[in-house]
C-alpha cells in the first residue's frame, strides 16, 4: 500500500520538467519553500501523499 501511495523522487522531478517549471515555481505552486522540492528530487525526504495529490491536480488543471 505503500508503494501505491508514494511518488519518487525520480518522478516528482519528472512531473516538474514535464510541467516546465523551475524548482522554484514548483515551490511556488505546492506552497513550500524551494528547498523542499530540491530534497524531493534528490530522496533527502520522502514525498508525502498530499503533494502527489496536489501534482495530480495541477497536471489536470493545466490541462485545461
Amino acid at each position: 500500500l505503500d508503494r501505491i501511495n508514494t511518488m519518487t523522487s525520480k518522478d516528482f522531478r519528472a512531473w516538474r520538467l514535464a510541467m516546465g517549471w523551475t524548482q522554484a515555481v514548483a515551490a511556488e505552486h505546492l506552497n513550500i519553500h524551494r528547498k523542499t522540492v530540491s530534497n524531493y528530487e534528490r530522496s533527502k525526504v520522502p514525498i508525502p501523499v498530499v503533494v502527489k495529490l496536489a501534482t495530480k491536480e495541477l497536471t489536470r488543471v493545466a490541462a485545461e
